[in-house]
């Protein structure tokens, strides 16, 4: 996401609007997809009812 106060190049800013594109293909591919989001990253959706009845209490 780029704030509208930010300076890109135009290259970021063809990158971010085909990476928009290509999501927005994907979804009318699969609509499922979005519910199974995030794909590409370490972490996967959180289960929020498991963390709403167990919360992980950290005392630093």
């Amino acid at each position: 996401m780029m704030e509208p106060t930010e300076i890109e190049y135009k290259e970021t800013v063809d990158e971010l609007i085909e990476s928009r594109l290509q999501i927005e293909r994907e979804t009318e591919e699969n609509l499922d997809i979005i519910l199974e989001a995030p794909h590409l990253t370490v972490i996967k959706r959180m289960d929020e009812a498991l963390t709403a009845r167990q919360p992980v209490l950290r005392n630093k």
